[in-house]
């Protein structure tokens, strides 16, 4: 049946679901900028505390490694004298008195021995930078008051879109 020319149409469940579908939308923008404005610094701030909290422990596992790995060096060394005079040559620069060694000045200085040297500090990915600069950015007061304006207008703007149509 066609609308005839003149007349009006009752959509009022059309244009009522339409009003709550923007108005829902508009609601749901400003309760995302009012969780970003509040939650975002808190969580950039917990993440970067987390990885410093992470980089401190592969820091201290790395110092217990190379604890252990000296004082395995210290036991080892008391019981082989090979070891000893090897040490003693790389790290100190000590050579017998019997030995004629040729010493080239522009060598590097060798490492010491494999056994004792421990890994490097296994470090964990680092947070994503974009989450702690914007954590960073909404620390600042006119950016923060701007957005919670902005959300409350949108608030706002949602509580009169679901208002009652005007007749």
């Amino acid at each position: 049946m066609a609308v005839q020319p003149g007349t009006k149409v009752n959509d009022t469940s059309y244009s009522r679901l339409a009003r709550a579908v923007v108005s829902a939308a508009w609601a749901a923008a400003a309760l995302g900028i009012f969780a970003c404005v509040l939650l975002l610094p808190a969580y950039a701030r917990l993440l970067n505390a987390n990885y410093q909290r992470d980089c401190l422990e592969a820091d201290l596992v790395c110092a217990e490694q190379l604890l252990q790995a000296q004082e395995k060096m210290i036991t080892t060394g008391e019981l082989d004298p090979v070891l000893t005079q090897r040490l003693a040559r790389s790290q100190l620069g000590l050579l017998p008195q019997s030995e004629l060694v040729a010493i080239d000045p522009t060598a590097p200085r060798p490492a010491p021995p494999a056994i004792f040297t421990p890994p490097p500090a296994a470090y964990p990915a680092a947070p994503p930078p974009w989450i702690i600069s914007m954590g960073d950015r909404l620390t600042r007061a006119p950016l923060r008051r701007a957005l919670m304006l902005l959300a409350a207008g949108a608030l706002f703007a949602a509580m009169l879109l679901y208002g009652r149509p005007s007749k």
